[in-house]
This record gives C-alpha cells, structure tokens and sequence, in this order.
C-alpha cells in the first residue's frame, strides 16, 4: 500500500501518541537519532 511507504521517512503519528501517553502519566520521552535508526526511551514514576 503506497501510503504506507517509508521512502520518505518520518515518524508518523507513533512518536506523537506516545509523548502523549508518557507525558499523560507524568513521565518524560527522548529519542536519539541516527544515520542507521533511531532510540526511543521513555520514563513513567512507579506508583508509591
């Protein structure tokens, strides 16, 4: 299916669905990129 194509790259709406959820529960998100890929990492409080 040719919008589904990753021939000109991007993130989609992934990355900004998941900022929502993170920062939603009070957590934080940082993605490192690359020539080769990308890291994602994200980080939500434990309840106490």
């Amino acid at each position: 299916e040719k919008s589904r194509s990753r021939e000109f790259g991007g993130s989609g709406l992934g990355l900004s669905i998941a900022r929502g959820i993170v920062q939603a529960h009070g957590g934080s998100i940082r993605v490192q990129g690359g020539s080769t890929g990308a890291a994602i990492a994200f980080r939500i409080p434990v309840a106490s």
